[in-house]
């Protein structure tokens, strides 16, 4: 009789258990062993400590001009204040704003 490479299946199930118990043992290292699922968001200082224009705050955010007037008429947008036609963000209000949003999400 011959041999062939499909004649046994029992190894399937091992080769799927043996990445997952891998994958969970990666994951357990990047967190030192520190269980993390639960654990709340953190959230980075906007990275300047200068005020921030409303284009700047587009470009960090990644998302459209419009999509920002959106946000702005919805009031989902950190407080801001006007110099002439320019709106200009307080970092602070900013970093807050993001983590008030990633709780959301």
């Amino acid at each position: 009789m011959r041999n062939s490479p499909l004649a046994d299946y029992s190894s399937i199930g091992d080769d799927k258990k043996s990445r997952a118990k891998n994958k969970q043992d990666r994951n357990m290292n990047q967190t030192n062993g520190l269980q993390t699922a639960n654990a709340p968001p953190v959230v980075t200082p906007f990275p300047t400590n200068r005020l921030v224009r409303w284009s700047e705050l587009r470009e960090y955010l990644g998302i459209s001009d419009a999509h920002m007037h959106t946000l702005s008429n919805a009031g989902q947008l950190p407080p801001f204040f006007r110099v002439g036609r320019t709106k200009f963000f307080d970092p602070s209000e900013i970093t807050t704003w993001l983590a008030s949003r990633r709780n959301v999400a």
